[in-house]
C-alpha cells in the first residue's frame, strides 16, 4: 500500500474500514475485532453498566492502520 497523507476511519462494533487517500489514488482496508458477534449489549439485570467491553486490540490495530496519515 502506497503512504498516503490522508486518511478516514469508519468504525462500528462489526468492522473499521479505514480509507488512506491523496489527490491521485485511494486504499481501503477493512478490519474485523475477534468476535464481531458479540451483544453490545448485555440481558437485562445483568451486574454493571450492562455494556459490554471494548475490544482493544481491534482499537489498537486500528490506530496500527491509521499510521502516520495527517
Amino acid at each position: 500500500m502506497k503512504q498516503h497523507n490522508h486518511a478516514v476511519v469508519w468504525i462500528d462494533h462489526h468492522e473499521a474500514k479505514v480509507f488512506h487517500f491523496d489527490a491521485d489514488q485511494m486504499d481501503k482496508l477493512v478490519l474485523h475485532p475477534e468476535d464481531p458477534h458479540v451483544h453490545i449489549h448485555h440481558k437485562a439485570n445483568s451486574i454493571g453498566s450492562g455494556h459490554a467491553a471494548e475490544d482493544k486490540d481491534y482499537l489498537h490495530a486500528v490506530v496500527e492502520a491509521i499510521g502516520t496519515a495527517r
